[in-house]
């Protein structure tokens, strides 16, 4: 039997640092990578969209918080289902359903589980996605 370590990880969106609005939300999860392997994972899947989901996508508001050229992207890369129509992206919830998209792109070995406490952080930008 082949025992797989879980690494427990929480994803904060929006306001992380708290010097704006203050709003965030947290997910946490059981990784079967570490941190260190998410990291390396999400900075492959940039490389391989040519889109950085943190600092390019949703930093700041805009009218509409993923671009369709950047969702069509995406759905070509697997990251998100083609039954999902335009627009995508106006909760956390669907902003960390891509940025998870994102690490199993990086590396297809990523599983992970939705828990209900935290150890090991991840400040995924999304400061938009609390500004009317």
């Amino acid at each position: 039997m082949c025992d797989i370590k879980w690494y427990r990880v929480c994803i904060t969106t929006g306001d992380w640092e708290g010097n704006g609005h203050g709003l965030t939300d947290k997910f946490f999860i059981e990784s079967n990578l570490s941190p260190e392997q998410i990291y390396w994972a999400y900075e492959r899947a940039v490389e391989i969209t040519g889109v950085d989901l943190v600092t390019e996508i949703c930093d700041y508001p805009r009218d509409y918080l993923f671009p369709p050229d950047v969702v069509a992207i995406w759905k070509d890369c697997g990251i998100i289902n083609h039954g999902i129509e335009y627009p995508y992206g106006a909760t956390p919830g669907e902003f960390v359903d891509v940025w998870l998209g994102y690490i199993w792109l990086g590396d297809s070995t990523f599983r992970y589980r939705l828990v209900d406490n935290d150890m090991g952080y991840f400040n995924v930008g999304g400061y938009g996605l609390y500004v009317t």
